[in-house]
């Protein structure tokens, strides 16, 4: 997709999420981190159902630095209509090394969430939870093309959907373990720790998003430059330096938001018009 293509879209995406973005009145914090001369890798945690911050940040971040991001999204993004249609607006493509290579090579910003599929399909106990694995594919490309690691932290998405049904209380039922002997046969196709939400209930009771404010945080840059991608062990050290920064920004989010005057505007104005 060109340059010219994708910022087409991604004014449609701004235009129609301004007037939530203006309503909801999204708490951003550490944009001096963000160096406008410099592209930098974009690194932050997946929430619950994975896609309702994404363009908040991607707003908050346009506005007030006029970078626009680039992201990578995994493949299951791209099979639904619906899914690749956002995501194309976004700007986003298929999380490969050979797309993030591209990009890099172009001088973009890029969006990445090393949680992928098993942190959007997170249980009922893993609330704000980095479920990162042993990947490190996103340090590597980082320090193949010198890129500093940003770490965005995000709150608020969470608290949009209460988690009914998910996967562990599908283990217990009768077909529960029939069902992972299948998913793991077919893991090629999606594995059975990325099943996602069987049952969620939003506002009261129904499908709706519950309206919660939005919190987001840029950390300080990481540096690469001084790593080889063939470095397995200086990789390994900045994947763990960037996921305490991510986490200690989420607690400083979730915080800030137990004392905030302005933790629900929505459901303050829409409490206001009854």
């Amino acid at each position: 997709m060109s340059k010219k293509a994708k910022h087409g879209l991604d004014d449609v995406i701004v235009k129609l999420f301004q007037p939530l973005y203006r309503l909801g009145q999204p708490h951003v914090d550490g944009l001096a981190h963000v160096d406008l001369d410099r592209p930098a890798l974009f690194v932050a945690n997946h929430t619950a159902l994975g896609v309702l911050d994404i363009p908040f940040f991607y707003i908050a971040l346009r506005e007030n630095t006029g970078v626009r991001l680039r992201g990578l999204a995994h493949k299951l993004g791209f099979k639904s209509p619906v899914t690749r249609a956002l995501l194309h607006s976004l700007g986003a493509v298929e999380g490969t090394r050979e797309n993030c290579h591209e990009l890099m090579k172009t001088g973009e910003h890029i969006l990445v969430f090393p949680g992928g599929g098993r942190e959007v399909s997170k249980t009922k106990d893993q609330k704000y939870q980095l479920l990162w694995q042993e990947r490190i594919g996103f340090v590597k490309m980082a320090a193949s093309h010198g890129y500093p690691i940003i770490p965005l932290a995000s709150v608020g998405a969470e608290e949009c959907y209460d988690i009914r049904l998910d996967r562990n209380d599908l283990l217990k039922t009768p077909i529960g373990s029939w069902i992972k002997r299948v998913a793991d046969r077919f893991d090629h196709v999606i594995k059975f720790d990325e099943i996602p939400p069987l049952l969620v209930t939003g506002w009261g009771g129904t499908i709706l998003p519950r309206p919660e404010r939005f919190y987001f945080k840029f950390m300080p840059p990481i540096e690469t430059k001084h790593v080889s991608p063939d470095d397995e062990i200086g990789c390994q050290k900045i994947k763990a330096e960037t996921k305490l920064a991510l986490e200690a920004g989420i607690a400083d989010l979730l915080s800030f938001r137990e004392s905030d005057p302005l933790r629900n505007p929505l459901a303050a104005k829409l409490r206001a018009l009854k």
